[in-house]
Parts: C-alpha cells; sequence; structure tokens
C-alpha cells in the first residue's frame, strides 16, 4: 500500500490552496497550506493518506478523489475517519472527504457517495 503525506506544515490560515496531485500510486509528499485545504488526486495503487502536522484547530481538508479502477483510501493515525474509501470500478466517478482539525487530529465532518463527473 502506498502512502500520501500531505506534510501540513507552516499553514497560512487566510488562504485556500488546492494541489492536484493526478495519478497516485506511491509515497508521495503533499504540501498544503491554509484555512482551506483541497487535495485532488486518482489512486492507481491501494494507498493511505496521513498528515505530519494537522494545522490549528479550525482547518479543514477537502480530499477530491477521483474514481476508476477498485481502490481503497484508507486514513492514517492522525485522522478520524468513519472507514476506508473503496473508489469502486466505474471510470469518471468523484468522492469528497471534508476533514476538521481541532489541532491535534483531522475529524471526519462528511462524505459523498459516488458522484458522476462525465
Amino acid at each position: 500500500m502506498a502512502e500520501v503525506n500531505t506534510g501540513f506544515d507552516n499553514f497560512h490560515p487566510i488562504v485556500a490552496k488546492k494541489q492536484e496531485l493526478g495519478e497516485v500510486s506511491s509515497n508521495t509528499e503533499v504540501r498544503v497550506r491554509g484555512l482551506v485545504n483541497v487535495v485532488e488526486l486518482k489512486p492507481t495503487d491501494d494507498i493511505e493518506f496521513d498528515v505530519q502536522q494537522v494545522g490549528d484547530a479550525g482547518q479543514m481538508v477537502y480530499l477530491m478523489v477521483e474514481g476508476g479502477e477498485e481502490k481503497t483510501l484508507t486514513m492514517g493515525d492522525k485522522f478520524i475517519a468513519t472507514g476506508t474509501l473503496d473508489t469502486g470500478s466505474t471510470d469518471d466517478r468523484m468522492f469528497v472527504i471534508k476533514f476538521v482539525s481541532d489541532g491535534e487530529l483531522l475529524y471526519e465532518v462528511s462524505r459523498t457517495t459516488a458522484m458522476d463527473i462525465s
């Protein structure tokens, strides 16, 4: 299982930041900073998504995960999530998971079902 590490350090609490990772199949470090952080990725392998730092209380992370091949996204130790995300095998599907930080952990607030993006 590959790991995606967001490297949440040196947050700037005013602006929203977006990073498009594209296809992710191996260890990848992502640096996102801001009050609202959007991370877009398409897993090509089962991956674990983790962070080095969770940011300040109130900071949010949106994971936008594109499906297409059946892959599993697992949240790391600093996430409190309702479970893993299975992308299924249908092309042109997007899942969005929202997390909010309490300064120590990132808690899942919501997640969508598979949305058609074709």
